[in-house]
């Protein structure tokens, strides 16, 4: 999945296998899937927006499996993982990594991926899957570009599976909390405007 012009192909496979599999290890195919799905340090050259065809694609697949792996790796936003990978270790020269080059890119590439969660929380059958990934972006409503965005997602959740309201509102609670008592970078009336979410 390295290369640009072989990234759809080797993506679906993975996605195969990952459907298919059943061991949890971290390095399974369903971890170097969501992996691929990273902003930042991805290991692939593939642009960030072209890869999200192959989301795309799963979440219109008719079983919840693909679903499920599409909501996990789009959930990747959340993690700030920062590193290069390195390119591929044969078949011709190595293509640089893909990364935004600025924090407009990296929120753009974020706004993308948070509007295919949206329309996520509307499936059925994919509950577990939602509530890690509202886990997972929570985090993500102290960054003013993308709070509208990040709380449109959360309330889609909780209004589509009622189940989960109580995990999520945790997990804005937690980012309240956590700004009020150990970071203190935001301003009051933001602070304020987290406790609507």
């Amino acid at each position: 999945a390295w290369h640009e012009a072989s990234f759809h192909n080797a993506a679906h496979g993975l996605a195969e296998l990952a459907a298919a599999e059943n061991e949890a290890w971290v390095n399974n195919a369903t971890g170097q899937f969501a992996s691929l799905f990273q902003i930042m340090a991805a290991r692939t050259s593939c642009p960030y927006l072209e890869r999200l065809a192959v989301i795309d694609e799963l979440l219109s697949a008719s079983q919840s499996i693909p679903h499920a792996l599409a909501i996990g790796a789009l959930a990747r936003i959340g993690k700030q993982e920062m590193g290069i990978g390195n390119g591929p270790a044969q078949g011709g020269p190595p293509e640089a990594a893909w990364r935004p080059r600025t924090w407009d890119d990296w929120y753009a590439c974020a706004q993308a991926a948070l509007a295919r969660l949206q329309r996520a929380a509307a499936l059925p059958d994919v509950d577990e899957s939602l509530a890690r990934a509202a886990v997972s972006v929570a985090m993500l409503l102290r960054h003013k570009p993308l709070r509208d965005s990040v709380a449109e997602f959360l309330r889609a959740v909780a209004g589509h599976h009622p189940p989960l309201r109580e995990r999520v509102w945790r997990e804005v609670d937690r980012v309240v909390r956590g700004e009020r008592k150990h970071w203190k970078e935001l301003p009051a009336d933001y602070v304020e405007w987290l406790q609507t979410v």
